[in-house]
């Protein structure tokens, strides 16, 4: 197979496919909001996915040890119930 044709097989596609889908992303927000690439939106967004991306880094820790125990979610969901109470 030459080399162009080798590039767009279904196996190169479906590899790359999660990147070309957050360029997309990227590109497309960036075209309806011009302040979108903005070093105040990335801390923004920063701060928002720092709570998922802590628990996610916990759990993956776990799942890695060999012990298939997810129940950090049930404990981030009854902190965030009890959370939501002391706040209201």
């Amino acid at each position: 197979m030459f080399p162009v044709q080798n590039a767009l097989t279904r196996e190169n596609l479906l590899k790359w496919a999660p990147l070309l889908v957050l360029i997309t992303l990227v590109l497309f927000f960036s075209f309806i909001n011009p302040n979108f690439m903005s070093l105040r939106n990335f801390a923004r967004l920063s701060i928002a996915a720092s709570p998922a991306l802590m628990v996610a880094v916990g759990v993956t820790f776990i799942i890695i040890m060999g012990s298939i125990d997810l129940s950090m979610e049930g404990a981030v969901s009854a902190l965030a119930v009890i959370f939501c109470y002391i706040l209201v």
